[in-house]
């Protein structure tokens, strides 16, 4: 193959300038299909309803073995996707599940869901401190509870939902009875 198929000069000078074009017409912008807003008024935004809107609530049937994984992961899903679906689908929504009470904090409760936690799973917001403090009184740690609260957030780097609008609804394994201590009489 010669070098002129290649588009190779032979001689050892500059290549030749390019060939002069027309000059370019001016460009032109597209016009928007509609009409652009040059001033507008910045509003603070909402991406979530606020925590207590005093709406009916919606109960979701997932438990938090359903949850954990998507949420509770950090490599599940991507964390774009990840937010995405928790504000469309979970965000605000209530649950009604059944864990081990860990410990009382100044807010609420700890409690842990999955088998083998060492800490807690779930962080539960109890709004009346009156009410925090009846429960201190009634639960202890590691009594099984059934509980109800509304989806607030989740951390899947400690691996964490946390819930608001808390309440413990009952003892999920039924206490025994108190039966006096046996003085000995026949």
């Amino acid at each position: 193959m010669s070098t002129q198929a290649l588009g190779c000069s032979q001689g050892s000078g500059p290549p030749p300038p390019p060939a002069k074009s027309a000059p370019a017409a001016p460009q032109t912008l597209p016009v928007p299909a509609s009409p652009l807003v040059v001033g507008a008024q910045l509003e603070r935004t909402h991406p979530h309803p606020p925590s207590f809107d005093g709406g009916a609530a919606e109960f979701i049937h997932e438990s938090m073995d359903d949850l954990y994984p998507i949420f509770c992961e950090y490599r599940s899903m991507s964390q774009g996707d990840k937010a995405g679906l928790w504000a469309k689908k979970y965000y605000g929504k209530w649950v009604r599940w059944t864990g081990r009470l860990r410990a009382f904090t100044k807010d609420g409760i700890a409690v842990a869901q999955k088998p083998g936690t060492v800490t807690f799973d779930v962080s539960l917001w109890v709004d009346d401190r009156a009410d925090l403090a009846v429960l201190a009184q009634t639960y202890h740690p590691n009594d099984r509870i059934t509980y109800i609260g509304r989806l607030d957030s989740y951390d899947d780097v400690f691996q964490k939902l946390y819930l608001s609008h808390g309440a413990i609804l009952e003892h999920a394994d039924p206490r025994p009875a108190h039966r006096p201590p046996d003085l000995g009489q026949p």
